[in-house]
């Protein structure tokens, strides 16, 4: 399919070398993704496609300052800002209705869902958090990695109201061991994931 062309997703990072160990980054990621061919054309029991979807869009802000001092120790503390827009969605349709394109399907026939893009060039889905990390490399092949991190993932409902993404979590904590020998890495390691909103399903 050649709907699309070409899409580009360009990534830019700088960093700098404050001073004797110290460093800062700062990195851009535009990221796109285009429709799948399930999404565009797909026509079963319960979902039909759209030809005329776009690639889903994603703009990354990140940046990260930090202390690192060779085969001894390293700190940094992150943030980061996404807007994700025209998210690909399902919207469910009454058979009683109408559908563009479809009225010469008998009403009982026609599906009862379509990807639909959600445009919202204004706000979309944002998502922005926190991290610091902490690494110790005690002896020579072994390092130890802890991180902590919180985030926030919101979008607009169907009145406008800002509210919390269902299925994000905000807090995020990682232990991770590792050990090197010569050319293999042996890894061990915990991450506890905070609670997550779900959203209301029938039965």
């Amino acid at each position: 399919d050649g709907s699309y062309g070409v899409s580009f997703s360009p990534h830019l990072a700088f960093v700098l070398n404050i001073a004797q160990d110290w460093f800062a980054k700062v990195h851009y990621t535009l990221a796109q993704k285009t429709p799948s061919m399930q999404e565009l054309f797909s026509f079963t029991q319960n979902t039909f496609g759209n030809s005329t979807l776009k690639p889903e869009t994603s703009h990354y802000i990140g940046v990260q300052a930090g202390w690192w001092r060779k085969k001894v120790a390293m700190v940094a503390l992150s943030g980061f800002f996404s807007l994700s827009q025209d998210t690909i969605a399902t919207s469910t349709y009454d058979k009683s209705g109408t559908l563009q394109g479809a009225d010469a399907f008998p009403k009982n026939a026609l599906p009862t869902g379509a990807y639909q893009q959600i445009e919202n060039r204004d706000i979309g889905r944002l998502s922005m958090g926190a991290e610091i990390e902490g690494r110790l490399f005690p002896v020579k092949g072994f390092e130890l990695k802890a991180h902590f991190a919180l985030a926030l993932a919101s979008e607009n409902d169907a009145d406008g109201v800002s509210q919390r993404v269902p299925y994000s979590a905000g807090l995020y904590f990682g232990l991770l061991s590792s050990y090197r020998i010569k050319f293999f890495r042996i890894s061990a390691g915990i991450l506890y994931v905070g609670s997550k909103q779900l959203v209301a399903t029938s039965y």
